[in-house]
């Protein structure tokens, strides 16, 4: 295990099951750090999280997973975008430019790049621009140690196994996709960061489960499956979103009484999707109490 507190935790699988398999959380940070000063209320903050995604995915080293997970907020620096993906019109900028080029992308403009100018519904964060010794600082302490873990859990597994089979994991708004929108949204980024194997397992796991499942709408997948997928070199990387509507009550972001019921339907996803992964690296299924090998690793498979 790593742990840095405030900042992350990874958790690894047994030795004798571990699996190329990532799942990590980066959005379901609630340690607010002092330095945050914000305007925003503390209810919109959290209802700005990924609340719960953690818990909901704890299970994953059981399966054999890697399990990484922010522990920071994602309206304080956001590890789902560039480190150059910065507001200029944010910063305070002593010499007249950042220590840095900046390329702000369309989140940026919208007010949600790597440090968020707004809260939804739209609410400023700050009465005030920030200075470059606290944008640099939230960076060093915070983003970059999040993709080192990361980047370096994807090379050493690489290494090791010859690939990598990553679940970014998320949750949307129920108003996202509408009253009678998907119960998940897998976003591959329309297919250029993972195979259609690896994401049609993962769709067929969450459907079995008794799930709908949509593909890239509304949500394609953002900066961290675009940074480290690179299908050529058997890294696989899919995001995979989760309608709040079915365990969190969004307007006092509590979990409802089903919760626990989903975090048992998920875990069921991850042990389908993860004997994929162990049927394709030759790992023995008896390592794994919970695979069925007639039912799980082959279930996964393309026809």
């Amino acid at each position: 295990m790593l742990h840095i507190p405030s900042v992350l935790t990874l958790t690894a699988p047994a030795r004798e099951q571990a699996l190329p398999l990532i799942v990590d959380s980066p959005h379901s940070g609630r340690d607010y750090p002092e330095d945050f000063r914000t305007r925003a209320p503390q209810a919109l903050l959290e209802r700005a999280e990924d609340r719960y995604v953690d818990w909901l995915f704890e299970g994953s080293p059981r399966c054999g997973a890697y399990f990484l997970q922010a522990h920071f907020p994602r309206s304080y620096i956001d590890p789902n975008r560039a480190e150059d993906d910065l507001d200029f019109d944010l910063l305070h900028l002593e010499e007249g430019k950042f220590h840095k080029p900046l390329s702000p992308s369309a989140k940026t403009q919208q007010g949600y790049g790597l440090i968020w100018r707004y809260c939804p519904p739209g609410l400023p964060l700050y009465d005030r621009k920030l200075s470059t010794a606290e944008v640099c600082a939230r960076q060093e302490n915070y983003w970059q140690p999040y993709h080192r873990a990361l980047k370096q859990l994807y090379d050493r597994l690489q290494g090791e196994f010859g690939c990598v089979f990553h679940l970014n994991a998320h949750s949307m708004p129920a108003s996202a996709v509408g009253r009678d929108g998907a119960d998940i949204v897998l976003g591959d980024r329309r297919g250029d960061s993972c195979s259609s194997a690896w994401r049609q397992c993962v769709q067929r796991a969450f459907e079995r489960e008794g799930f709908s499942v949509a593909i890239n709408e509304p949500y394609q997948g953002a900066y961290l499956i675009e940074a480290y997928a690179n299908k050529s070199a058997r890294r696989e990387a899919l995001q995979v979103e989760i309608n709040r509507a079915l365990y969190l009550d969004e307007t006092n972001a509590t979990l409802k009484p089903e919760a626990r019921e989903l975090r048992a339907r998920l875990q069921a996803v991850l042990v389908r999707s993860a004997a994929y992964v162990a049927n394709l690296v030759a790992r023995p299924v008896a390592l794994y109490p919970h695979f069925d090998p007639q039912h799980d690793a082959h279930s996964c498979a393309l026809s």
